[in-house]
């Protein structure tokens, strides 16, 4: 199997109400995509920090849906990749008003039905809108490791990789740690001898 980022978003927190009225009045002076973008409310997200979301390009392909920041990660594997199961962890994982800044594939136009501003951007075109300056390059980094760790073991297996996935983020959570140290510490914390 190949997962390959091909379509991306990632949420991120509006400016503060202030700035977000300035912000508004000018994009619905300059864009048609405003009414997307306008929200009277700052975004705040159930588990803080930004959200990302990575779907993948082949129907039969998994894909990932990941919330990422310094101190909190989460992925969930996607094994349907229409529109209504994303929509649906959609509005499980992220608190409604939040901004989702995606791509403009069109499984995300639901998007627009529901309560979240959507400001989004269109690859053949440019990769940041020049207007709302929306772009999806944040989560790159981050799924090129998770992809990157997960090619060098050998002989992965599909059914193993979700199990690679929790390793993934527990690794990205625990900087510079050692692992087995950590593992240890783990165990006997969760699971203390009786």
């Amino acid at each position: 199997m190949t997962i390959l980022p091909a379509v991306l978003a990632e949420i991120e927190e509006l400016p503060l109400v202030s700035e977000h009225e300035e912000m508004t009045l000018l994009l619905k002076t300059q864009s048609p995509l405003s009414q997307n973008f306008a929200v009277q409310n700052q975004t705040v997200l159930r588990n803080c920090g930004p959200v990302h979301i990575q779907l993948d390009a082949q129907e039969d392909d998994m894909q990932m849906l990941c919330r990422a920041s310094e101190y909190n990660s989460t992925h969930v594997i996607l094994e349907n990749r229409s529109s209504q199961t994303f929509t649906l962890v959609i509005r499980e994982q992220v608190r409604s008003s939040s901004t989702i800044i995606t791509d403009d594939w069109r499984g995300y136009h639901a998007l627009a039905k529901e309560d979240y501003t959507h400001p989004h951007v269109n690859h053949s075109i440019n990769f940041v809108h020049p207007v709302t300056r929306a772009h999806t390059q944040t989560i790159e980094p981050t799924w090129a490791v998770a992809k990157r760790q997960n090619k060098i073991r050998c002989r992965t297996r599909r059914s193993m990789l979700e199990s690679y996935f929790y390793e993934f983020m527990w690794r990205l959570l625990q900087p510079g740690e050692d692992p087995f140290e950590k593992t240890l510490h783990e165990i006997a914390m969760y699971w203390p001898p009786e």
